[in-house]
């Protein structure tokens, strides 16, 4: 069911499922860098790329930082 989601949204955006994931579990691994802080994840990733991430970049790290800490905390019930 989640590998039939995933492929649809990954369809749906016309992007490559490795592609998402690559870019899930880089965010995600600078996520727990920061211990979930927004702005340092923003930094250490803009380091990491050597660029300026725009704004459309900027919110897709924070909805993703959001989703992830919010799962998480289910998670820990």
């Amino acid at each position: 069911l989640v590998r039939k989601a995933w492929g649809r949204v990954c369809r749906l955006a016309q992007v490559p499922p490795l592609r998402v994931d690559a870019l899930l579990w880089i965010v995600g691994g600078f996520l727990e860098k920061s211990k979930f802080k927004y702005s340092l994840t923003v930094k250490l990733v803009e380091e990491w790329l050597r660029v300026r991430l725009n704004a459309k970049w900027r919110d897709l790290i924070r909805e993703l930082s959001y989703r992830i800490v919010e799962t998480r905390d289910i998670h820990f019930l």
